[in-house]
């Protein structure tokens, strides 16, 4: 079973060398929400993002992870791993049903883990509770049974 521990504060104050992970769509954009903060503090990362997702269609990529080490050539960002959680197609207005999304996290969730040590931890927002509109507690859920250690952070 998951060990999901809560924090108060920012995500991009996780210690270096953490797997900062976040609920992501397939068109390659992180135009909003958090995502948003990835692209302005990961901008070589995004670039990597968007090319993976332009290689696939979204029915590909949907229930996977993509892992990307950060660089010394982002500001800040070197030691991070960025782990991009294919849950929705799209996001906003055309964001998937919440149980697509629920059922593509646990795909994803699973993905992630298989690239991971048995040591690292998953660092992590309140996934799909934003733009997604997923309610936490329903992500929350498919967390709990996993095994492996989750921090969230809280604003």
């Amino acid at each position: 079973m998951s060990l999901i521990r809560y924090i108060k504060g920012d995500l991009f104050n996780a210690p270096k060398g953490a797997v900062l992970t976040h609920s992501c769509n397939c068109q390659g954009s992180w135009g909003g929400g958090v995502a948003a903060i990835f692209h302005k503090k990961f901008p070589v990362s995004y670039e990597t993002y968007k090319k993976h997702c332009m290689q696939y269609n979204a029915e590909e990529l949907l229930g996977t992870c993509l892992v990307i080490p950060t660089s010394g050539s982002e500001p800040g960002g070197e030691g991070y791993k960025i782990a991009c959680l294919f849950t929705s197609n799209g996001g906003g207005g055309g964001a998937d049903p919440p149980a697509k999304i629920l059922a593509n996290t646990d795909k994803a969730m699973h993905h992630l883990i298989t690239q991971l040590g048995p040591s690292e931890e998953i660092h992590m927002p309140k996934i799909n509770a934003g733009i997604f509109r997923v309610p936490w507690e329903d992500t929350e859920e498919v967390l709990k049974k996993l095994n492996k250690q989750i921090v969230v952070y809280e604003v």
